[in-house]
């Protein structure tokens, strides 16, 4: 089977969370499923939330099929900064100018897997390797510009190998690591994240991890050079 991978990174993101204080407004910890796939959608040039006119964006009803890997280049949380801005567009309050204060992410950098088993797929492949986008593509807002770089096609295979090197959606599964390496410094990360949208609902969220240890029982893992990636 094949896959395209290639790597995703900016000097800055933000991924909204809906949930926010009365101060500032909170980023997840990593891209999600419908943030990526609407990078996808802007290279393709498939509209998006601005077009959308209350429905579900044209980029999730067309792509919500792909089924992608997420392999963070850091140990799963990357650094975030809280900044302030004034928004002053009349949009934001009927008062003038609003102050706005956002978590960002600073330097995020991921290596992105792409399965092969959808109607976009060649699209999205040319696209990637002609380094072309019909749209320019955000880490979560226009504040942000993505750059996306070492563009690879593998070959690559299922596997049982319980070194997970990617975001993987955690179904209870028992972690566990080699006591017998001495250097080795073990940690987990976890956060609900984004994987389906739902018209009038919003987001459907599902619990992620990313990890040094090893994990039992885990499926949907390819073999992606020498890194276990979990696709979903």
């Amino acid at each position: 089977m094949e896959c395209i991978k290639f790597n995703l990174s900016g000097n800055t993101g933000f991924f909204k969370k809906p949930d926010v204080n009365e101060e500032v407004y909170f980023t997840y910890n990593n891209i999600h499923k419908i943030a990526l796939l609407g990078i996808l959608g802007a290279i393709l040039g498939l509209r998006g939330w601005n077009q959308s006119e209350g429905e579900l964006p044209e980029f999730y009803t067309e792509l919500r099929g792909l089924r992608i890997g997420i392999e963070p280049l850091n140990d799963g949380v990357f650094r975030k900064k809280i900044i302030e801005f004034n928004n002053s567009t009349g949009m934001a309050s009927d008062c003038g100018t609003l102050i706005v204060k956002q978590q960002w992410l600073f330097d995020p950098k991921w290596n992105i897997y792409v399965l092969e088993e959808h109607l976009y797929y060649q699209k999205i492949k040319e696209k990637l390797l002609n380094n072309e986008a019909e749209f320019l593509p955000y880490l979560g807002s226009n504040d942000h510009p993505a750059s996306i770089s070492q563009v690879e096609i593998l070959i690559i295979q299922e596997t049982n190998e319980e070194r997970i090197h990617s975001l993987f959606m955690d179904e209870n599964n028992e972690t566990y690591y080699d006591y017998e390496d001495e250097d080795y410094d073990p940690f987990t990360v976890s956060e609900y994240n984004p994987v389906e949208l739902e018209k009038n609902i919003g987001y459907i969220k599902k619990k992620f991890k990313f990890t040094n240890e090893n994990v039992k029982g885990l499926i949907n893992v390819y073999k992606c050079l020498n890194k276990n990636i979990f696709f979903f």
